[in-house]
């Protein structure tokens, strides 16, 4: 993938996540926090409820299923 995003000696895992930075820093959008959009933790269930519910099929495709108290974690450890 970091090699896809334009590192041409991407070799290592973590290289991606440079990559993403480095792509989220470009597009203006690496300091965008939820708490920006009035996104409060309360809401983390229902946030995760209706992913589950609209884009159900893709949580399918992970090795391991996220439950709806795994994605509220997800939320919880990247709110700002």
């Amino acid at each position: 993938m970091a090699k896809a995003m334009g590192m041409k000696d991407a070799k290592e895992p973590m290289d991606f996540i440079t990559m993403l930075v480095k792509l989220q820093e470009e597009c203006g959008v690496a300091d965008l926090k939820m708490s920006d959009y009035g996104i409060k933790p309360e809401e983390f269930e229902t946030m995760a409820k209706n992913a589950k519910d609209t884009m159900g099929g893709l949580f399918l495709c992970d090795r391991t299923e996220l439950s709806i108290d795994d994605c509220v974690a997800i939320y919880r450890a990247s709110y700002q």
